[in-house]
């Protein structure tokens, strides 16, 4: 494959980034069973990361293969908390990173995450996180081949 044509999300991505989400909801659904699976939820998604870039600082890039919109990352601004060292607090974190069923397995999605961290490391910040939903295997090697490293665990308890 030539080299993957990924540029800043523009207004025209919307409906097809929309379209990634709503999918992202469905498949996640799979994993943890508590996510809204609507095209009101999907907008909504998208609506939260535009907000969190409008917020704190961040960046939205779309992949492109054949012109048409492969794959989606969010990757926003976030201060660790006064309980980390001071040169640690200033990091970078992808809120969202999708690429369509029809796309998987061309490495879109490290293409990506290629450039959200070249963003994260412009920023000068300390570290990039991600989530991953407990039980998304994929997920979870995509991102430990791409370097990431389990860090803390998130524990919910369901009260209804």
């Amino acid at each position: 494959m030539s080299e993957l044509p990924i540029r800043p999300f523009e207004p025209e991505d919307r409906e097809a980034v929309v379209a990634l989400h709503w999918e992202l909801n469905r498949h996640e659904q799979t994993v943890s069973g508590d996510r809204a699976l609507d095209r009101e939820a999907a907008e909504a998604c998208l609506a939260d990361d535009e907000k969190q870039m409008a917020e704190r600082g961040g960046i939205a890039l779309v992949a492109l293969i054949d012109g048409a919109v492969a794959g989606y990352v969010c990757c926003v601004l976030a201060d660790g908390g006064p309980f980390l060292r001071a040169d640690l607090r200033r990091q970078a974190y992808v809120t969202t990173l999708v690429v369509g069923e029809a796309f998987r397995g061309r490495r879109v999605a490290t293409a990506l995450l290629g450039e959200a961290e070249r963003y994260a490391r412009g920023q000068g910040v300390a570290a990039l996180g991600v989530g991953v939903l407990a039980g998304n295997a994929g997920a979870e090697r995509l991102y430990q081949g791409f370097g990431f490293q389990p860090h803390a665990v998130e524990m919910v308890k369901r009260l209804r």
